[in-house]
């Protein structure tokens, strides 16, 4: 199997190679910049898929821990109810977010390069690193 995963490997790497070619020939850049570009995404476009996220944050995290103090006061239940709620929904959000996120990153992508299928490059995208 590992002389199977090998040639694999230099497969791609093979192809990679004549597509940083093409694309450096028809960007009139050398294929060096090409390579060392493969994976980084721009400042902006990385901005413009997280902002939506930390948008929701912002309005979503006051608004559930007014909801938690609402239903468990401290003066009648004391801190012990409210505080392990707030853990508890702060590692639910936490977990349902990073899916969320790396979800909402995919669909971000696709839709920049104008194709669903993203193969190996989900592992460019800035919410898997």
């Amino acid at each position: 199997m590992a002389s199977a995963s090998t040639a694999a490997r230099r497969t791609f790497s093979s192809l990679s190679a004549k597509k940083s070619d093409r694309i450096a020939k028809a960007h009139g850049v050398p294929p060096g910049q090409v390579s060392d570009a493969l994976g980084r995404n721009r400042a902006h476009i990385d901005l413009a898929v997280i902002l939506p996220f930390v948008l929701l944050y912002c309005f979503a995290a006051p608004a559930v821990a007014r909801t938690i103090w609402r239903r468990y006061p401290p003066i009648e239940h004391g801190w012990i109810p409210g505080v392990a709620m707030v853990l508890f929904l702060s590692l639910v959000f936490a977990v349902g977010s990073t899916m969320l996120g790396e979800v909402w990153s995919g669909i971000a992508e696709s839709f920049r390069i104008g194709n669903g299928h993203m193969s190996y490059r989900t592992q460019r995208l800035l919410w898997g690193r």
